[in-house]
């Protein structure tokens, strides 16, 4: 997995959808709102928390061309960087 941070992830994995890019939310719920931490459920973690709804998996393989490729993704980074420049 390559994960970035985004403040605008939403936004930034509809963009990278839009261009064919898939990406993915490994973890929907954050780590102490699941099942297994049951007794952490009702706690309250902030920095988690606002880690978890930043979090972005982009593709990457070791197959990959950045200059080349069919499905779209060699514009992965090139169009991450465009959409993750900050606002002015």
């Amino acid at each position: 997995m390559f994960v970035i941070r985004s403040k605008k992830r939403d936004e930034l994995q509809k963009y990278l959808l839009s261009n064919n890019i898939e990406t993915l939310i490994h973890y929907p719920i954050p780590p102490h709102k699941q099942p297994a931490y049951n007794s952490w459920n009702e706690e309250s973690f902030p920095i988690t928390e606002e880690i978890h709804k930043q979090c972005l998996s982009m593709p990457i393989s070791g197959v990959q061309n950045m200059d080349v490729s069919n499905d779209g993704s060699s514009a992965t980074m090139a169009t991450s960087r465009t959409r993750m420049q900050p606002s002015r």
